[in-house]
Protein backbone atom coordinates (compact mmCIF):
# COMPACT_ATOMS: atom_id res chain seq x y z
CA UNK A 1 0.00 0.00 0.00
CA UNK A 2 1.66 3.33 -0.93
CA UNK A 3 2.77 5.90 1.47
CA UNK A 4 0.41 8.80 1.20
CA UNK A 5 1.53 12.48 1.49
CA UNK A 6 0.87 14.59 4.64
CA UNK A 7 -1.73 16.89 3.82
CA UNK A 8 -1.20 20.61 2.57
CA UNK A 9 -2.45 22.77 5.95
CA UNK A 10 -0.85 20.16 8.09
CA UNK A 11 2.82 21.36 6.28
CA UNK A 12 1.57 24.60 6.53
CA UNK A 13 0.72 24.71 9.66
CA UNK A 14 4.15 22.71 10.87
CA UNK A 15 6.16 25.79 8.65
CA UNK A 16 4.40 28.51 10.14
CA UNK A 17 4.00 27.72 13.50
CA UNK A 18 6.18 25.21 14.84
CA UNK A 19 9.28 25.93 12.88
CA UNK A 20 9.11 29.23 13.84
CA UNK A 21 9.19 28.36 17.68
CA UNK A 22 12.22 26.11 17.22
CA UNK A 23 16.05 27.29 17.97
CA UNK A 24 18.38 25.92 15.85
CA UNK A 25 21.98 25.88 17.21
CA UNK A 26 25.25 25.23 15.22
CA UNK A 27 25.07 21.79 17.26
CA UNK A 28 22.07 20.29 15.23
CA UNK A 29 23.69 21.60 11.65
CA UNK A 30 25.98 18.73 9.88
CA UNK A 31 29.35 20.45 9.60
CA UNK A 32 30.05 21.20 5.88
CA UNK A 33 33.04 18.66 5.70
CA UNK A 34 30.19 16.02 6.54
CA UNK A 35 27.34 16.87 4.36
CA UNK A 36 29.06 14.59 1.88
CA UNK A 37 29.35 11.90 4.38
CA UNK A 38 25.68 12.07 4.70
CA UNK A 39 24.97 11.92 0.78
CA UNK A 40 27.08 9.15 1.00
CA UNK A 41 25.96 7.10 3.20
CA UNK A 42 22.82 6.40 1.48
CA UNK A 43 24.82 4.75 -1.38
CA UNK A 44 26.19 5.30 -4.55
CA UNK A 45 26.14 4.29 -8.50
CA UNK A 46 28.65 1.57 -9.76
CA UNK A 47 31.21 3.69 -10.99
CA UNK A 48 31.65 6.15 -7.87
CA UNK A 49 32.01 2.77 -5.16
CA UNK A 50 35.36 2.67 -4.98
CA UNK A 51 36.16 6.60 -4.43
CA UNK A 52 33.37 6.74 -2.16
CA UNK A 53 34.90 4.10 -0.34
CA UNK A 54 38.14 5.13 0.38
CA UNK A 55 37.10 8.36 1.19
CA UNK A 56 34.52 7.13 3.68
CA UNK A 57 37.41 4.54 5.38
CA UNK A 58 39.83 7.57 6.03
CA UNK A 59 37.04 9.54 7.38
CA UNK A 60 36.34 7.66 9.80
CA UNK A 61 40.31 6.62 10.33
CA UNK A 62 40.56 10.15 10.50
CA UNK A 63 38.45 10.40 13.46
CA UNK A 64 40.45 7.69 15.61
CA UNK A 65 38.07 4.89 14.55
CA UNK A 66 39.65 1.58 15.27
CA UNK A 67 39.86 -0.43 11.61
CA UNK A 68 37.91 -2.92 12.56
CA UNK A 69 34.48 -0.86 13.06
CA UNK A 70 35.70 0.70 9.84
CA UNK A 71 35.21 -2.11 8.00
CA UNK A 72 31.65 -2.81 9.55
CA UNK A 73 30.94 0.49 9.02
CA UNK A 74 31.70 0.34 4.95
CA UNK A 75 29.90 -3.15 4.25
CA UNK A 76 26.70 -1.28 6.28
CA UNK A 77 27.31 1.33 3.37
CA UNK A 78 27.92 -1.27 0.72
CA UNK A 79 24.39 -2.61 1.57
CA UNK A 80 22.96 0.61 0.63
CA UNK A 81 24.35 0.34 -2.83
CA UNK A 82 23.11 -0.54 -5.92
CA UNK A 83 25.68 -3.21 -6.17
CA UNK A 84 27.79 -3.61 -3.92
CA UNK A 85 31.32 -4.14 -4.05
CA UNK A 86 33.06 -7.68 -3.23
CA UNK A 87 34.19 -8.08 0.59
CA UNK A 88 37.71 -8.44 -0.71
CA UNK A 89 37.57 -5.40 -2.16
CA UNK A 90 36.58 -3.25 0.87
CA UNK A 91 38.59 -5.38 2.94
CA UNK A 92 41.59 -3.50 0.75
CA UNK A 93 40.06 -0.22 0.98
CA UNK A 94 40.36 -0.30 4.85
CA UNK A 95 43.93 -1.81 4.87
CA UNK A 96 44.98 0.52 2.13
CA UNK A 97 43.34 3.80 4.67
CA UNK A 98 44.51 2.61 7.64
CA UNK A 99 48.02 2.45 6.22
CA UNK A 100 47.79 6.25 4.66
CA UNK A 101 46.26 7.44 7.82
CA UNK A 102 48.76 5.95 9.90
CA UNK A 103 51.82 7.51 7.57
CA UNK A 104 49.88 10.49 7.53
CA UNK A 105 49.74 10.66 11.40
CA UNK A 106 53.18 9.66 12.27
CA UNK A 107 54.40 12.56 10.05
CA UNK A 108 52.02 15.02 11.48
CA UNK A 109 53.22 13.86 15.07
CA UNK A 110 57.18 14.22 13.70
CA UNK A 111 56.27 17.72 12.39
CA UNK A 112 55.10 18.65 15.53
CA UNK A 113 57.71 17.19 17.48
CA UNK A 114 55.57 14.89 18.85
CA UNK A 115 57.09 11.26 20.15
CA UNK A 116 55.58 7.82 18.67
CA UNK A 117 54.53 5.85 21.84
CA UNK A 118 55.97 2.75 20.23
CA UNK A 119 55.68 0.82 16.48
CA UNK A 120 52.71 1.02 14.41
CA UNK A 121 51.27 -1.89 13.52
CA UNK A 122 49.49 -0.77 10.77
CA UNK A 123 52.76 -0.07 8.83
CA UNK A 124 56.68 -2.03 8.24
CA UNK A 125 59.01 -0.07 10.51
CA UNK A 126 60.76 1.34 7.04
CA UNK A 127 57.41 3.10 6.19
CA UNK A 128 56.91 4.59 9.83
CA UNK A 129 60.63 5.41 9.80
CA UNK A 130 59.99 7.66 6.18
CA UNK A 131 57.27 9.04 7.44
CA UNK A 132 58.78 10.38 10.34
CA UNK A 133 61.46 11.40 8.14
CA UNK A 134 59.39 13.31 6.01
CA UNK A 135 57.75 14.66 8.85
CA UNK A 136 61.17 16.18 11.00
CA UNK A 137 62.19 17.26 7.62
CA UNK A 138 58.86 19.30 7.37
CA UNK A 139 59.61 20.44 10.57
CA UNK A 140 62.84 22.00 10.18
CA UNK A 141 62.57 23.15 6.70
CA UNK A 142 64.71 20.38 4.98
CA UNK A 143 63.91 17.71 1.98
CA UNK A 144 65.59 14.96 4.60
CA UNK A 145 65.45 11.42 2.68
CA UNK A 146 67.66 9.88 5.00
CA UNK A 147 69.72 9.85 8.23
CA UNK A 148 73.52 7.79 8.57
CA UNK A 149 75.29 7.59 11.37
CA UNK A 150 78.74 6.51 11.59
CA UNK A 151 79.83 5.44 14.85
CA UNK A 152 83.68 6.79 16.16
CA UNK A 153 85.04 8.58 19.09
CA UNK A 154 82.81 11.26 17.42
CA UNK A 155 79.79 9.77 16.14
CA UNK A 156 79.31 11.30 12.37
CA UNK A 157 75.70 12.10 11.05
CA UNK A 158 74.96 12.22 7.58
CA UNK A 159 71.90 14.42 6.19
CA UNK A 160 70.72 13.35 2.89
CA UNK A 161 68.80 16.32 1.53
CA UNK A 162 66.72 15.27 -2.11
CA UNK A 163 69.07 13.37 -4.41
CA UNK A 164 72.22 14.70 -4.90
CA UNK A 165 73.13 16.50 -1.38
CA UNK A 166 74.30 15.80 2.27
CA UNK A 167 75.40 17.29 5.03
CA UNK A 168 77.84 15.90 8.14
CA UNK A 169 77.38 16.88 11.37
CA UNK A 170 79.20 15.38 14.43
CA UNK A 171 77.72 14.86 17.30
CA UNK A 172 78.66 17.41 19.33
CA UNK A 173 77.74 19.74 16.78
CA UNK A 174 74.23 18.33 16.98
CA UNK A 175 73.54 18.74 20.30
CA UNK A 176 73.17 22.43 20.24
CA UNK A 177 70.63 23.60 17.47
CA UNK A 178 72.95 26.86 17.22
CA UNK A 179 75.93 24.60 16.13
CA UNK A 180 73.83 22.33 13.87
CA UNK A 181 71.88 25.33 12.04
CA UNK A 182 75.90 26.81 11.43
CA UNK A 183 76.67 23.50 9.85
CA UNK A 184 74.30 23.76 7.17
CA UNK A 185 75.09 27.44 6.93
CA UNK A 186 78.81 26.40 6.16
CA UNK A 187 77.53 24.08 3.57
CA UNK A 188 75.61 27.05 1.47
CA UNK A 189 72.17 24.45 1.70
CA UNK A 190 69.55 25.39 2.73
CA UNK A 191 69.41 27.11 6.46
CA UNK A 192 67.04 25.15 9.16
CA UNK A 193 64.14 26.61 10.06
CA UNK A 194 64.59 27.54 13.85
CA UNK A 195 62.77 25.57 16.66
CA UNK A 196 61.69 28.12 18.81
CA UNK A 197 61.75 26.43 22.93
CA UNK A 198 59.15 26.95 25.05
CA UNK A 199 59.92 28.62 28.32
CA UNK A 200 61.35 25.49 30.26
CA UNK A 201 63.36 24.15 26.97
CA UNK A 202 63.40 20.49 25.85
CA UNK A 203 62.19 21.36 22.00
CA UNK A 204 65.55 20.69 20.22
CA UNK A 205 66.35 17.72 22.84
CA UNK A 206 62.94 16.19 21.39
CA UNK A 207 63.98 16.78 17.47
CA UNK A 208 67.95 15.52 18.47
CA UNK A 209 66.22 12.23 20.18
CA UNK A 210 63.85 12.12 16.95
CA UNK A 211 67.74 12.04 14.81
CA UNK A 212 69.30 9.62 16.51
CA UNK A 213 66.17 7.94 16.43
CA UNK A 214 65.84 7.54 13.00
CA UNK A 215 69.54 7.66 11.74
CA UNK A 216 70.98 4.20 10.43
CA UNK A 217 74.02 2.50 11.92
CA UNK A 218 76.86 2.41 9.13
CA UNK A 219 79.36 -0.12 9.57
CA UNK A 220 81.71 0.77 11.85
CA UNK A 221 85.17 1.59 10.05
CA UNK A 222 86.86 4.93 8.78
CA UNK A 223 86.17 4.36 5.08
CA UNK A 224 82.49 3.04 5.66
CA UNK A 225 80.70 6.65 5.14
CA UNK A 226 81.27 9.31 2.70
CA UNK A 227 83.24 11.35 4.81
CA UNK A 228 85.20 8.35 5.90
CA UNK A 229 85.92 7.60 1.70
CA UNK A 230 86.80 11.25 1.20
CA UNK A 231 89.95 11.06 4.29
CA UNK A 232 91.08 8.04 2.94
CA UNK A 233 91.46 9.51 -0.66
CA UNK A 234 92.93 13.02 0.27
CA UNK A 235 95.36 10.89 2.62
CA UNK A 236 96.36 8.78 -0.28
CA UNK A 237 96.17 11.42 -3.13
CA UNK A 238 98.95 13.74 -1.31
CA UNK A 239 100.81 11.19 -0.63
CA UNK A 240 101.18 9.94 -3.93
CA UNK A 241 101.20 13.09 -5.59
CA UNK A 242 104.62 13.62 -7.26
CA UNK A 243 104.59 17.74 -7.81
CA UNK A 244 104.16 18.23 -4.03
CA UNK A 245 106.18 21.78 -3.16
CA UNK A 246 106.89 24.91 -1.22
CA UNK A 247 106.62 28.37 -2.61
CA UNK A 248 108.39 31.26 -1.01
CA UNK A 249 106.88 34.77 -0.91
CA UNK A 250 108.29 35.52 -4.00
CA UNK A 251 107.05 32.48 -5.96
CA UNK A 252 104.23 32.47 -7.81
CA UNK A 253 101.80 29.23 -7.08
CA UNK A 254 101.11 27.57 -10.83
CA UNK A 255 97.47 27.42 -11.46
CA UNK A 256 97.49 23.47 -12.40
CA UNK A 257 98.81 22.11 -9.08
CA UNK A 258 96.68 20.26 -7.19
CA UNK A 259 98.58 20.61 -3.66
CA UNK A 260 101.33 23.10 -2.67
CA UNK A 261 102.79 24.47 0.63
CA UNK A 262 103.00 28.32 1.73
CA UNK A 263 104.23 29.41 5.30
CA UNK A 264 103.30 32.90 6.37
CA UNK A 265 105.59 34.78 8.67
CA UNK A 266 105.14 33.61 12.04
CA UNK A 267 102.91 31.24 11.28
CA UNK A 268 103.33 27.17 11.27
CA UNK A 269 103.15 25.92 7.74
CA UNK A 270 100.17 25.20 5.32
CA UNK A 271 98.85 22.70 3.00
CA UNK A 272 96.96 24.12 0.24
CA UNK A 273 94.27 22.43 -2.22
CA UNK A 274 93.10 23.46 -5.63
CA UNK A 275 89.62 22.31 -5.17
CA UNK A 276 88.91 21.24 -9.00
CA UNK A 277 91.80 19.48 -9.53
CA UNK A 278 90.89 17.42 -6.26
CA UNK A 279 87.66 16.85 -7.99
CA UNK A 280 88.37 15.88 -11.11
CA UNK A 281 90.78 12.89 -9.14
CA UNK A 282 88.06 12.15 -6.95
CA UNK A 283 85.13 11.83 -10.09
CA UNK A 284 87.36 8.99 -11.37
CA UNK A 285 88.41 6.86 -7.87
CA UNK A 286 85.20 7.68 -5.95
CA UNK A 287 82.62 8.51 -8.71
CA UNK A 288 81.91 11.87 -7.03
CA UNK A 289 79.04 13.23 -9.37
CA UNK A 290 79.40 17.44 -8.97
CA UNK A 291 81.67 19.77 -7.69
CA UNK A 292 79.36 20.76 -5.57
CA UNK A 293 79.36 17.43 -3.43
CA UNK A 294 82.84 18.25 -3.09
CA UNK A 295 82.89 21.43 -1.33
CA UNK A 296 79.69 20.38 0.99
CA UNK A 297 81.66 17.26 2.05
CA UNK A 298 85.32 19.62 2.49
CA UNK A 299 84.20 21.54 5.33
CA UNK A 300 82.95 18.86 7.72
CA UNK A 301 86.94 17.44 7.86
CA UNK A 302 87.28 21.08 8.76
CA UNK A 303 89.35 21.70 5.48
CA UNK A 304 88.69 26.02 4.92
CA UNK A 305 87.96 27.78 1.43
CA UNK A 306 90.60 30.86 1.63
CA UNK A 307 91.11 33.45 -0.71
CA UNK A 308 94.70 35.20 -0.63
CA UNK A 309 97.30 37.35 -2.54
CA UNK A 310 100.66 35.58 -3.01
CA UNK A 311 103.30 37.04 -4.66
CA UNK A 312 101.00 39.58 -6.14
CA UNK A 313 98.58 36.78 -7.01
CA UNK A 314 95.11 36.14 -6.35
CA UNK A 315 94.52 32.51 -5.27
CA UNK A 316 91.57 30.81 -4.38
CA UNK A 317 92.45 27.00 -2.74
CA UNK A 318 91.22 25.55 -0.01
CA UNK A 319 93.43 25.21 3.58
CA UNK A 320 93.70 21.05 4.60
CA UNK A 321 93.00 20.45 7.95
CA UNK A 322 96.34 18.80 9.05
CA UNK A 323 95.06 17.36 12.11
CA UNK A 324 92.22 15.55 9.86
CA UNK A 325 95.22 14.05 7.84
CA UNK A 326 97.91 11.05 8.22
CA UNK A 327 101.14 11.85 10.27
CA UNK A 328 103.13 11.46 7.13
CA UNK A 329 101.39 14.00 5.23
CA UNK A 330 102.15 16.47 8.62
CA UNK A 331 105.88 15.63 8.65
CA UNK A 332 106.43 15.81 4.87
CA UNK A 333 104.59 19.32 5.07
CA UNK A 334 106.83 20.68 7.72
CA UNK A 335 110.24 19.16 6.43
CA UNK A 336 109.16 20.72 2.62
CA UNK A 337 108.33 23.96 4.29
CA UNK A 338 112.26 23.94 6.25
CA UNK A 339 113.80 22.89 3.04
CA UNK A 340 112.20 25.86 0.89
CA UNK A 341 113.45 27.89 3.72
CA UNK A 342 116.35 27.15 3.90
CA UNK A 343 117.36 27.71 0.24
CA UNK A 344 115.53 31.57 0.70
Amino acid sequence: MAQESPPVWLLEYIEHEVSSQVDLTSGDLLPPDEDWVTTALRGVPEGERDNTAIKLAGYYLGRGEPESRVLEMLRSWNLRNPESLPDKDLCKVVTSAARMEARKRIRTGAQEGKAESGPNGALPWEEQRQASLQGLGERLGLPITDIRVTKSDDSIFEFFLGEDDSVMVTAGDLIEQRLFRKRFASAGLLAPKRITEPKGGGAWDEVFRQMVRLAILQDVGQGSSTLGELREFLNDYVETYRGLSYFSSNQSIPNHVAFFIVQRKGEKPKLYARVFEIFMEARARLGLKTLKKLTILLPSLEHKSEKFTWNRQTVRAWCMNLDSMSQEIKEMVFKKAAEGKDRE
